[in-house]
């Protein structure tokens, strides 16, 4: 096994293999589209929203004893399937410091308040509790505004590609890689039934800079640099693969240890969007910036 590593080790078997490697990336994007799509059809949404994009209520309140039927409860006293129960944990010790409870749709504060009262076995009111509404009609115009945000972003990110690398294939194969990761986020959320949530703008927002970051990176050293191709390609990998092991083990941190619900989410789209900014950069984008490289030289 070292013997034919040493002979044929991973770069070489991805210099000759870079356009077959190429399917991997692709297959993944269209199973991506095609289970968001199927998704919007069995359910009327690409993806599953928290209250704070399709309008709900949310409670949170302190308590350091666990119930674990609080879900079920709520449930039944309420009526309603759409009840999300999240435990406020310490960081350090873990105890259970509280609850955060979502309700979707429109349920009567006071029905609300009684039925957590009863359940956890002492009041729970406005005073020793954090009540918040978020209407559909804000849901609306949030979402629009925080689209058109995605478009700028893009839009930018292509400009820029462009400006530094004086062509439109370059710039279009970094802003396509980035597309990916970001479908490829919302994909494996919504197989894993996670919602998406104000603080998820955030995190793709940040994705789109990682990855346009990684992409930008690894053209510079095919596009930009001189030398045997290879060799540009093994430095290109190495900066990269310590960048994602920085961001691996920032994003591990930030989703383990933090007691913040917004912050845990923000730490998995970034975990998911790393991985999956890997795998396009290295299969897809760096695969079409040597094909266009190699047919330039042709020329």
């Amino acid at each position: 096994m070292n013997l034919l590593s040493k002979k044929l080790g991973i770069a070489e078997i991805y210099d000759k293999n870079y356009k077959k490697l190429m399917i991997i990336p692709l297959i993944i994007f269209l199973f991506s589209v095609s289970f968001l799509i199927t998704h919007k059809i069995s359910s009327g949404d690409f993806f599953y929203k928290d209250i704070s994009l399709r309008g709900g209520i949310s409670v949170t309140f302190s308590s350091s004893t666990e119930n674990a039927e609080l879900k079920e409860r709520l449930v039944e006293e309420l009526g309603t399937e759409d009840v999300n129960v999240r435990i406020l944990r310490d960081a350090i010790s873990q105890k259970i410091k509280g609850y955060e409870v979502q309700i979707g749709g429109d349920v009567e504060k006071e029905k609300i308040f009684n039925a957590l009262s009863l359940i956890m076995g002492f009041e729970i009111n406005e005073t020793n509790s954090s009540f918040g509404k978020q209407t559909a009609v804000i849901d609306s115009s949030f979402i629009w505004d925080n689209l058109v945000l995605l478009i700028i972003a893009f839009l930018f990110v292509t400009l820029v590609a462009f400006y530094y690398f004086k062509s439109p294939t370059p710039a279009l194969t970094i802003i396509v890689s980035t597309i990916m990761d970001v479908v490829n986020i919302l994909a494996v959320l919504t197989l894993f039934k996670i919602k998406i949530g104000v603080g998820s703008i955030g995190g793709l927002l940040m994705i789109i800079g990682f990855s346009s970051d990684s992409d930008i990176l690894i053209s510079t050293y095919i596009l930009k640099r001189k030398g045997d191709m290879l060799e540009r390609i093994k430095k290109a990998f190495f900066t990269e693969i310590t960048m994602e092991l920085a961001a691996y083990v920032t994003f591990t941190i930030m989703y383990l240890f933090s007691t913040i619900g917004m912050v845990k989410h923000i730490a998995l789209i970034l975990l998911i969007g790393t991985f999956s900014d890997g795998i396009n950069s290295w299969l897809f984008s760096a695969a079409v910036q040597r094909i266009y490289v190699e047919r330039r030289m042709k020329k």
